[in-house]
């Protein structure tokens, strides 16, 4: 070969490694291009789910402050209900009681064993009657501070 070919054949494969370089570069930049458009993408939907979480977060405190205050009225409504049974047990008791002299008849049945479990006359279990509760506290939450005016008897 003649030292013209050998320089237009080189010629021809520095444009040909041109041209390749060039259509690289181009398929690279188109790729940082869709890159870019993604890492856009994601940034938007992250800041999306981080909203969503504080949404979430304050419902979450909403939802607690509520069962908190849902706790404190059922432990309120449990105390009422007990001061409620006491009250009844005791005005149940004084209704029953007309005087001092219920106490003896009561001593006596007293002596006499009653086993647990006592049937009515269907055969079906009964619950043996408590005896009224005497009360021995004078303390300041009594029933009278509480605002009862009844009288034991």
């Amino acid at each position: 070969m003649i030292p013209a070919q050998r320089t237009s054949e080189a010629a021809r494969q520095v444009r040909t490694l041109i041209e390749d370089t060039e259509n690289k570069i181009g398929a690279g930049d188109r790729l940082v291009k869709q890159s870019g458009e993604s890492l856009v993408q994601i940034i938007t939907s992250i800041g999306a789910i981080s909203r969503v979480m504080e949404v979430i977060a304050t419902a979450s405190r909403e939802q607690a402050n509520g069962i908190d205050e849902l706790n404190r009225a059922i432990v309120q409504i449990d105390a009422s209900t007990q001061e409620n049974a006491s009250t009844v047990e005791e005005f149940a008791c004084v209704s029953v009681k007309p005087g001092r002299g219920a106490q003896e008849p009561a001593g006596m049945v007293a002596r006499f064993p009653i086993s647990q479990g006592l049937r009515n006359r269907s055969g079906q279990e009964r619950p043996v009657p408590r005896p009224c509760p005497t009360r021995t506290d004078r303390s300041p939450s009594s029933s009278a501070a509480r605002g009862h005016d009844f009288v034991e008897l």
